[in-house]
Order: C-alpha cells, then structure tokens, then sequence
C-alpha cells in the first residue's frame, strides 16, 4: 500500500528529472499535462491489484462450478422415498455411506443408522 500510495509522486519527480537531465524544456502545457495523465492514472495502477484477485477467484469458482455441474447424477436406486408418508421419521439412514469424489472409493462418513424424527433439528459435524 505504501508503493501504491507513493507511486504517483515517484513517476511524477522521476519524469520531470529525466526531461530536466536530457535538456527537453518543461513549460506550464508540457508540465499540466504530464501531470494530469499521472492522475488520470493512478486510480486504474491502484485498483490492477485487486483487479487480479478477483479474476483469480472467478477462475477458481468456475472450475469449481463446472466440477458440480460435470459431476455424475446420483443413482436412482439409492434412496428410497416415500410420498404422503404419515409417520413421525422425515429422515432414515440405514447403513449409509456418502463420498465426495464420484471416482474415489473413499467413504467420508458411514452411518449405520439414524433416524431423523419431523420437527428435529439435525446437523453433520466434523471436518470439512
């Protein structure tokens, strides 16, 4: 933040050195307009920072994105569900196990049995 915040002066006194050391002669349009195109500037030079973040996490969300929306759909056969069901139990698991990688084998969470009863509140707690 320092070199941002200082930039403009430095680009400024080395300009005018630079002409004064090679003898071109500074009158008041030669020296008005350098400086305003210094100024005019200086906002975009401070902001490419941050410009640079934000395309690196666009890039980022859109690999992930595309990761999802590529990813294979679940098996059918998978979950059972039972509509208009009257009982108390929103929620079975029996002998579940859930994977973040569709090609990996690598089971995350194993659940033997759970059962989630309607109005409970429920929550899977561990590392992410």
């Amino acid at each position: 933040m320092g070199v941002l915040s200082t930039a403009p002066l430095t680009v400024t006194v080395l300009t005018f050195g630079t002409a004064t050391f090679i003898g071109m002669p500074l009158n008041a349009g030669t020296v008005f307009t350098i400086t305003s195109i210094i100024k005019i500037l200086q906002e975009p030079v401070r902001t490419f920072p941050q410009a640079l973040i934000n395309i690196s996490q666009a890039t980022i969300s859109l690999g992930r994105l595309d990761a999802f929306m590529s990813s294979t759909e679940m098996d059918a056969n998978a979950v059972q569900r039972e509509e208009n069901c009257d009982g108390d139990i929103a929620v079975e698991i029996k002998d579940g196990k859930f994977s973040w990688d569709d090609k990996d084998e690598i089971v995350a969470l194993t659940v033997d049995e759970l059962v989630i009863k309607k109005g409970d509140h429920a929550a899977v707690v561990g590392t992410v």
